[in-house]
């Protein structure tokens, strides 16, 4: 995995890149008329938006040149307004029409915007760019597929009284060809309670809806296809309504909708046009194969590569400002780690593991250690076991994602994704895996008799004789503590590395929690990627990750 910010104009950068090179470009162009990034030659400061478009032609032309023949194009664009003196400094700072103390005006000074002018607009008339460069890509030759709307839950206040505040921008989906790569499961979103009903029940046993009295509306028809009939063998269960006859598996998903709910976020770097990483994690999820490569001709602060990297992506980058060039490869490296073993890629994300092994390629890791959650209290056990809160079941529950098992998607992924996988808590669902069991790990844990288990299990797809490692709880006190309800040591885990792995092996962990393995892996000198959907657990094992790190880096343990 590579991520390259090249420094210059982004038309004489994308010439020197081979064609066919890039499998999606995720952009937002500099606005027209409304900034001044500080740069000779820089977009956005032309006289008209005629010539404005013409130059992002001339660029995205470019684009499609370098673009593979199913690759996309994702442009975030934001409208003008003819002659409304909004423009601002490289600084971020508003245009000043009041005369200061001496009498002259603002916006006089060299960095200042003047007004913007379109012909055909009146004063206060939206010049409608988004949509003009929209139609001039179109007719250039581009697929025009969508347009996607980022609504901004969080949008700025705005003094105006005669019209409603804006807070919404496009998103244009282009494409080279006619047919190109999306991977719509990448970034699928879960369906509504009632239709999870639906695509459940057993279609021979539904029942008809009464709208009235005495009136009844006849039988619900299936949210599923029925493949009943001779050549289906007759059958109209849920079970067995597919083509091939197996048993199916509602993902209870649905296509992703085009109204997209992001909120704005900026980065403390400085950069006032800053991407939020929500907004471009769909484009790069359905646009980009994993291992392929992501193009951002606009880079600014690097939000793009960033987010590329996260998710097993190469970048290319171009930026027409030193100073935000130099920022985005600080961001891009801001994730590499440097551990005992050397350089080594420690990555840890507040993620949905599925969504992000959805759009992985086949045996991207070489270990999968996992320990996802059980279904505490799903058949209505009792859930307080401790009066600590940190070890009280009751209270992990209340996260909601341990009240169930993972679906039967999450274990067919990870062994997609990874060649072997360890799996805690596989005796809480052995019958989804798939590949049987070849040898099991038993942790004692020291504390027989106690109101807790005696010991841990773990599935292992590896063809080994069962293994049996003793550690007790006693060695989380040994290490700083708890931060989770469910936290193992780091000792198991580097028990299992130093068994189970080898130099140069990636290692993947989907349900991240305290951060052990992680913690583990780093010491080992193992490339790592962690995924943790919950907020505050995520920031705990951040800060338990960093002090660990820090201290190794002090004795000696790390550079």
């Amino acid at each position: 995995m590579y991520e390259k910010v090249l420094c210059g104009d982004a038309l004489e950068l994308l010439r020197t890149l081979p064609p066919e090179s890039v499998h999606t470009c995720v952009t937002s162009p500099p606005y027209y008329g409304l900034r001044d990034y500080g740069a000779d030659g820089q977009i956005g400061k032309e006289e008209t938006p005629e010539d404005y478009i013409e130059k992002l032609l001339q660029v995205f032309r470019e684009v499609r040149r370098v673009l593979c023949a199913d690759g996309t194009l994702w442009v975030n664009i934001g409208d003008s307004y003819a002659g409304s003196g909004k423009g601002r400094m490289a600084d971020g700072t508003h245009y000043d029409k009041k005369p200061s103390k001496s009498g002259n005006y603002g916006g006089t000074r060299e960095g200042h915007l003047k007004k913007t002018e379109a012909a055909g607009c009146k004063p206060k008339d939206l010049i409608g760019i988004p949509w003009l460069l929209a139609f001039a890509l179109r007719a250039d030759g581009w697929y025009l597929r969508q347009d996607i709307i980022w609504s901004k839950t969080n949008c700025m206040p705005e003094s105006v009284r005669d019209r409603c505040t804006k807070s919404h921008e496009y998103i244009f989906l282009l494409s080279k060809s006619e047919r190109y790569y999306f991977n719509a499961a990448a970034i699928s979103e879960p369906i509504a309670g009632s239709s999870t009903k639906r695509y459940l029940q057993n279609i021979a046993d539904q029942k008809g809806s009464d709208r009235q009295p005495g009136k009844t509306n006849g039988p619900m028809k299936a949210a599923l296809p029925r493949f009943g009939g001779e050549k289906y063998g007759n059958d109209t269960t849920a079970e067995t309504r597919t083509k091939s006859g197996k048993p199916y598996v509602p993902t209870l998903r649905r296509n992703k909708r085009s109204v997209w709910e992001v909120c704005t976020n900026g980065f403390r770097g400085a950069h006032f046009a800053t991407f939020p990483e929500k907004l471009i994690e769909p484009c790069i999820l359905a646009g980009c194969p994993q291992g392929g490569t992501v193009l951002d001709p606009f880079v600014g602060s690097g939000t793009t590569g960033v987010v590329a990297k996260k998710h097993g992506c190469n970048f290319v980058g171009c930026e027409i400002n030193p100073q935000y060039a130099e920022m985005a490869t600080d961001r891009g490296n801001a994730r590499r780690v440097r551990t005992a073993g050397g350089d080594t890629m420690n990555e840890a994300y507040n993620a949905d593991c599925l969504a992000a092994m959805r759009a992985m390629p086949d045996k991207a890791f070489d270990l999968a250690v996992v320990d996802p959650p059980y279904g505490i209290g799903i058949d209505g056990q009792k859930l307080s076991i401790n009066k600590n809160p940190k070890h009280n079941r009751k209270e992990h529950a209340k996260k909601g994602w341990d009240t169930h098992i993972p679906p039967l998607e999450y274990f067919r992924e990870l062994e997609r994704v990874s060649k072997n996988q360890i799996i805690w808590g596989a005796n809480y669902f052995v019958t989804a895996l798939e590949r049987g069991h070849k040898g099991w790990i038993v942790r004692y844990k020291g504390q027989q008799d106690l109101t807790m288990s005696d010991c841990e299990l773990a599935y292992s797809s590896f063809d080994t004789p069962t293994r049996v490692v003793i550690i007790n709880r006693g060695q989380l006190a040994r290490e700083g503590g708890t931060i989770h309800p469910t936290q193992k040591p780091i000792a198991l885990y580097a028990w299992i590395f130093s068994r189970f792995a080898k130099a140069g092996d990636r290692i993947l962990d989907t349900h991240l929690g305290s951060g052990s393995s992680r913690i583990a892996a780093w010491d080992a000198g193992l490339d790592f990627v962690g995924y943790e959907i919950d907020p505050d657990y995520f920031k705990a094992q951040e800060k338990r990750f960093s002090e660990h790190t820090a201290q190794m880096s002090i004795f000696g343990g790390g550079g």
